[in-house]
């Protein structure tokens, strides 16, 4: 089944709308989160569904084809208006057996931007990491907020583990969104501006951020 390269109008909107909902938590105690099926498959986003985990709303999502990932709602949101005008989106193997996601940008060339640290707003020098649930490994299928946390890349190397300087992050995020929404805006045929494709964005991982900022 082939799907669009840009995210829809109407599939744009129903996020949108979702947004609107959980930042008015007066008027919408629970948001919809029906709105995030309608039409969500486009790009690298092949298939979505929600799923109950945990007692917690997750919505799980399809990466060409690959096993679900899940993501609180809030997370999908953002994650999803990343790619609804082209930005590419992939599964990276850490050679460890461990599978997550991360953007691939074409400008700067070969940017690759991880999930995980978008999420968890890691900074330079900030490593994002997955903990985990039960036993010795963490189940990389669940992306939700509880299970991640960021951490000084010090901290590893203290403990001999070798890392990497980690330094890009949630602002080359947001560089990239407002790149593509430049490059592809006309012909997505999605009627809305930069400033609120960013404004959207960002209400989605900063209420997400309140949300999480005790775990």
């Amino acid at each position: 089944m082939t799907h669009p390269k840009y995210l829809t109008p109407a599939g744009y909107e129903a996020v949108a709308a979702y947004i609107r909902q959980a930042a008015d938590p007066e008027h919408y105690p629970e948001p919809d989160a029906k709105l995030l099926l309608v039409a969500p498959a486009h790009g690298p986003i092949t298939h979505v569904e929600l799923a109950t985990r945990e007692g917690q709303l997750q919505v799980g999502v399809s990466i060409h084809g690959r096993n679900l990932r899940y993501l609180d709602p809030l997370a999908f949101c953002a994650i999803t208006l990343g790619t609804a005008f082209g930005m590419g989106l992939s599964c990276n193997d850490t050679g460890q057996g461990l599978t997550y996601p991360k953007f691939r940008v074409a400008e700067p060339k070969n940017r690759a931007i991880h999930v995980l640290r978008i999420l968890t707003d890691a900074q330079p020098w900030e490593v994002a990491k997955q903990h985990p649930a039960q036993g010795p490994r963490p189940d990389y299928h669940n992306l939700s907020r509880r299970g991640l946390s960021k951490h000084s890349v010090r901290e590893f190397w203290r403990e001999d583990k070798p890392s990497r300087v980690p330094r890009v992050g949630r602002k080359e995020f947001y560089e990239a969104v407002e790149w593509y929404w430049l490059r592809n805006h006309l012909k997505a045929g999605l009627p809305v501006s930069l400033p609120d494709h960013l404004s959207l964005v960002r209400t989605a991982l900063e209420i997400e951020d309140k949300r999480f900022a005790s775990y």
